[in-house]
């Protein structure tokens, strides 16, 4: 759901992600460019961007109020499983195979790769401060301090799989959904 609530995007199998109303049930846009499907999907916190990761190993920005292509954000030769915007939206954080990269919005650029999974990272998030990450594989669930660039606490096994994650407010505590 956009941050006001009017518009949901959806990632669909047919290589597209489209923007719907809320209220009327209307679609408004169908976001088109990727290769196969697109797994995951995120509103930036002011609502204007829509972020979409593809199994084409891409990430891509889009113009939320015209459907427009921004930015191809990544393709480093992996899947893009889960995507999630930083709190300021100034980063984004792509997960992937055995990793998270975190990338910057305005440059593309590449501050950091997480690694700490043994298999694809389906599931990542920020806290509502951007302070600290969390990311979740099939069997692993890790926070990472984003200053220190470290993983903070890890929890393995999991069982069973992870559809979403999130981070309370004061970033000690997630709430996982299965």
């Amino acid at each position: 759901f956009s941050p006001d609530g009017t518009t949901v995007v959806t990632g669909s199998y047919d290589n597209t992600a489209r923007l719907w109303n809320v209220t009327t049930g209307q679609q408004l846009h169908i976001l088109e460019g990727h290769t196969y499907a697109v797994t995951s999907v995120a509103y930036s916190p002011d609502g204007t961007t829509v972020l979409t990761g593809s199994m084409d190993n891409t990430a891509r920005l889009w113009d939320s109020k015209t459907g427009k292509l921004v930015k191809v954000l990544q393709d480093n030769g992996d899947a893009v499983n889960a995507v999630a915007f930083s709190p300021d939206g100034k980063t984004v954080l792509l997960g992937s195979y055995h990793k998270a990269n975190l990338v910057t919005v305005e440059t593309g650029q590449l501050l950091n790769t997480l690694e700490g999974h043994d298999h694809y990272v389906f599931c990542v998030a920020f806290s509502p401060n951007g302070n600290t990450i969390l990311t979740n594989s099939e069997n692993t669930a890790c926070l990472w301090s984003v200053a220190e660039e470290s993983i903070a606490a890890e929890e393995s096994p999991i069982l069973g799989f992870t559809q979403a994650i999130n981070l309370d407010d004061d970033s000690q505590k997630e709430c996982s959904i299965q």
